[in-house]
């Protein structure tokens, strides 16, 4: 909170030192804007300044929504967690964030597994953690010790109940290490989760985020951390954090312990992440052929139900991170939950709306527009490729870039799709749309399709063997 006072101009000697009071909201002054720094402080102002000091709970609430910006520059109290085993070797890294009385907050499966943890802030500086203060298996939540006190503003722990379906939401952390980075995006859901040793509230959010930015928090637009980033999919805007609520009082508590008597768990006391054969787990994102939209969940099961870009239904349990592909007879428009059912709408055949591509001239095109037989790609002569998808969200969505072509046939049964430009013919994978192969033609090729059976032909009825 940036706050400057009518009797402390930026020349006064005391200002750095006041500024630095109201910037971290120890101190509001008085009602008229003035700080009085010549007036002596009173025995219950300076017990209140301590109290916001150690415990956010003491600070008044925060009434007025931030900027974007004003959100981001949270990102100052972010960390980048880094673990390494007991051979000193680094483990995957994830995020983290500073808290009441010098802590930082972090998922559990982020340090799993590790002897030795540091940190790295926003600034470049790397600091040794002490160890684990405390943890909690079922929640994925563990608390950091530094060795020492770090520079860092501890973030406001806020509740699930400061945001709604719809609002919109900052996620900070260290994606692929790459530290101090931040994706807007919105809540989509609330939901209660299923734990080993009970229910846990979740908010779904659609702020890209990966692996890397397990641990990392989810601010409202008041700058409260409303949620603790734990888990999602690489694609498809399905992301979740664990409620705020769930490890907010833990903090609180070791808020009253002066920082230097608080205790570490020795690491070999630490559990690890097993699977049932007692192995460590793996702590890897879901991974999805295709973004997701239109996602549902129905009320009572832990599963979650979206149209890929292709077309297709997918399920998704996010208990057991088993995925399937739902084979409809039509591609469907959108889906939703009637009667405990999965109920979903196709298209009829006709034109019910029109809309611009997203792009408004981001890509060069060519007059040429060719859909492929099965209605999943747009490919145009210029080497763009877009989604064809019923959804608005995914229709004509950037999917790939391919070489520049005069002609585009396709064999989808064997995978291919093949282009022709000048005396080349390149093939692609149908799916992937990564290059296999490309060779010479026996002439200029105007013309080009494909058979059902190996053969490509030229409109010069020219043979192009496919293998």
């Amino acid at each position: 909170m940036e706050k400057d006072f009518t009797d402390v101009k930026p020349d006064h000697w005391a200002y750095p030192y006041v500024h630095a009071l109201a910037a971290n909201e120890v101190t509001l002054g008085y009602p008229d804007g003035s700080f009085r720094p010549n007036v002596s402080l009173t025995r219950l102002q300076f017990a209140l300044f301590m109290a916001r000091y150690m415990n956010d709970e003491f600070k008044p609430p925060l009434m007025k929504q931030l900027s974007r910006k004003e959100v981001i520059a949270k990102k100052e109290s972010v960390v980048t967690v880094y673990a390494y085993d007991e051979n000193g070797e680094e483990l995957p890294q994830g995020s983290g964030f500073a808290v009441a009385n010098g802590l930082i907050l972090t998922n559990f499966h982020v340090v799993s597994g590790g002897s030795a943890f540091t940190v790295l802030t926003g600034d470049g500086e790397e600091y040794e953690i002490e160890g684990i203060v405390d943890y909690d298996l079922d929640l994925d939540v563990a608390l950091l010790k530094p060795v020492d006190l770090l520079p860092l503003k501890p973030l406001r722990l806020g509740s699930v109940e400061m945001v709604e379906v719809g609002d919109d939401i900052v996620a900070i952390g260290s994606p692929l290490g790459f530290s101090d980075s931040v994706s807007a995006g919105v809540v989509s859901a609330i939901r209660t989760l299923e734990l080993e040793e009970g229910d846990a509230d979740f908010i779904q959010f659609t702020a890209p985020v990966t692996n890397g930015s397990s641990g990392g928090p989810l601010l409202n637009m008041y700058g409260y951390v409303v949620s603790l980033v734990s888990f999602g999919f690489d694609q498809g805007g399905l992301n979740f954090a664990l409620a705020a609520d769930y490890f907010k009082e833990a903090v609180q508590a070791y808020a009253q312990v002066p920082f230097y008597q608080l205790p570490v768990i020795p690491t070999d006391e630490l559990p690890v992440y097993e699977d049932d054969e007692g192995e460590p787990v793996a702590t890897e994102a879901f991974r999805l052929e295709d973004p997701l939209v239109n996602v549902v969940a129905p009320p009572s099961l832990p599963i979650l139900y979206g149209i890929d870009y292709s077309n297709h239904v997918v399920e998704i349990n996010y208990e057991t991170r088993n995925i399937r592909k739902i084979p409809l007879p039509l591609p469907a428009e959108r889906l939703s939950f009637a009667n405990d059912e999965l109920v979903y709408r196709v298209a009829d055949g006709q034109f019910v709306e029109t809309y611009p591509s997203p792009y408004h001239s981001d890509y060069d095109l060519e007059p040429d527009l060719t859909v492929s037989p099965d209605g999943k790609y747009i490919f145009n002569d210029a080497g763009f490729v877009f989604y064809a998808a019923t959804q608005r969200g995914a229709n004509m969505t950037y999917a790939a870039t391919i070489e520049p072509f005069s002609s585009v046939a396709f064999d989808l049964a064997r995978g291919r799709v093949y282009t022709a430009q000048g005396h080349h013919v390149t093939a692609y994978n149908s799916t992937s749309l990564e290059k296999e192969k490309r060779g010479p033609s026996a002439v200029r090729l105007r013309r080009l399709w494909c058979t059902t059976e190996t053969s490509c032909w030229s409109r010069d009825n020219h043979s192009m063997t496919a293998e």
